[in-house]
């Protein structure tokens, strides 16, 4: 398993996965062992996804944190249903784990999920709600991170300049994408260059 898991190549997940979905609970951990191992060297597989969430609900609290971080790395938007679900947890570390792999995946529409977190009682799921949000929020949310800014906590701060420049960034993405084609293209699509260009600006000084 250690060395499946070492070699990051693409024929070895499969093998990696039928061990997981066959795998008896004195197994489960070495095999998840392995997962992380593979995919801290190979690029996101959604098809990870459906093993893990298929053991989910069995699993002790170890594997449960273990799994968490895997489909944050899988990168697959079908584990976010499971993952929303944790995002009450009393468990802190199960709670913030779930909130970094909804930030990994970036998944379109996610970014509500977050927010309410920015209030939360602990500081570390606070933390980490925002960070989340550099991937995941849009526009509207981008507002609302500046609305609470000024009434954050200083440790907060940070963690909201960041989310806000990702918001920046992420909402530059349409008008990215229509200067690909060039910027006379763009604007015949409605680009406003000015703007897009200082919305870079801003998103990347202040996510720095």
């Amino acid at each position: 398993l250690h060395a499946l898991g070492m070699s990051a190549a693409p024929d070895a997940l499969m093998p990696l996965l039928e061990r997981m979905g066959q795998a008896d609970a004195a197994d489960v951990g070495p095999v998840l062992s392995a997962l992380l191992t593979y995919f801290e060297h190979a690029a996101p597989d959604g098809r990870a996804a459906d093993p893990l969430l298929d053991r989910f609900s069995a699993l002790d609290k170890k594997q449960r944190m273990d799994v968490v971080e895997l489909l944050g790395k899988v990168g697959a938007a079908r584990a976010v249903p499971l993952l929303s679900t944790l995002l009450a947890q009393p468990d802190v570390a199960l709670r913030v784990s779930a909130v970094q792999a909804i930030g990994a995946i970036a998944a379109p529409g996610t970014g509500p999920l977050l927010v309410p977190l920015l209030a939360s009682d602990d500081a570390r799921t606070r933390f980490e709600a925002a960070r989340a949000l550099r991937t995941t929020a849009d526009a509207g949310i981008a507002q609302q991170l500046v609305d609470r800014l000024s009434a954050a906590e200083a440790e907060d701060r940070h963690a909201l300049l960041i989310a806000i420049g990702g918001a920046l960034l992420l909402w530059n993405g349409r008008a990215l994408d229509a200067l690909t084609l060039g910027e006379d293209a763009a604007q015949a699509l409605g680009t406003d260059l000015k703007r897009t260009r200082l919305r870079l600006l801003l998103g990347t000084a202040i996510g720095v």
